[in-house]
């Protein structure tokens, strides 16, 4: 049976619109562009979704995509991760990145998409809207590309602005229960994924510590 992600998105103007962004971000990223204002509308574009979100069933943990919106959820969060995997296409092993810079062969927009991950991923994961599996699926997008950036020491700045604001999106200690479903969420993960994101468990303990 064909399926939203086979054939329908290709109709939706929503998922159209997400492709859109996500090209326009890349280049920008690629170009050298100091900032592209675009991408900080993905976390608006998160909740928007979320908000329209139907009541979850209980058959929807026996799906990957249970609905459109819910693979339309998908294809934010991995924009946002591209925009961020990038870096690592754009520089090389000893160079000096830093999110302060503007100029020269730079790659703020990756900065900046590192901190709007958290943004997109917080309305997702607080939700009753939308199943456990796939928040855990979704985190899992923003984990691995997290991973990924851990494993190159030039990137390790990158990593550093891309954990904290997974742990606190708007760079602040949320007061909700944020962290306790973030926790939830990544000790469901696969645990090779876990292993290779100790900086990760160790700052969000700290974190939840902190709030406790």
């Amino acid at each position: 049976m064909l399926t939203f992600q086979d054939v329908g998105k290709h109709h939706d103007p929503v998922y159209a619109g997400i492709q859109f962004f996500r090209i326009m971000v890349l280049e920008g990223l690629h170009q050298r562009v100091a900032d592209h204002l675009w991408l900080h509308y993905m976390p608006h574009f998160a909740s928007r979704l979320v908000d329209r979100a139907r009541e979850v069933r209980p058959d929807d943990e026996n799906h990957e995509f249970p609905t459109p919106l819910a693979y339309l959820l998908y294809e934010i969060v991995d924009a946002t991760a591209v925009w961020v995997r990038d870096a690592e296409a754009l520089t090389t092993p000893g160079d000096r990145v830093r999110p302060e810079q503007l100029e020269g062969n730079h790659i703020h927009i990756a900065f900046e998409a590192a901190e709007a991950i958290g943004r997109v991923v917080k309305p997702i994961l607080m939700s009753p809207r939308v199943s456990r599996r796939l928040k855990e699926e979704l985190l899992g997008v923003a984990l691995t590309t997290l991973r990924d950036l851990e494993q190159h020491a030039h990137l390790t700045p990158l990593a550093t602005v891309m954990r904290a604001h997974l742990i606190e999106p708007y760079g602040f200690r949320e007061q909700n229960n944020y962290l306790y479903i973030l926790k939830q969420c990544f000790d469901e993960q696969d645990h090779v994924l876990r292993a290779h994101l100790g900086h990760f468990s160790d700052d969000l303990d700290a974190a939840r510590g902190v709030e406790a």
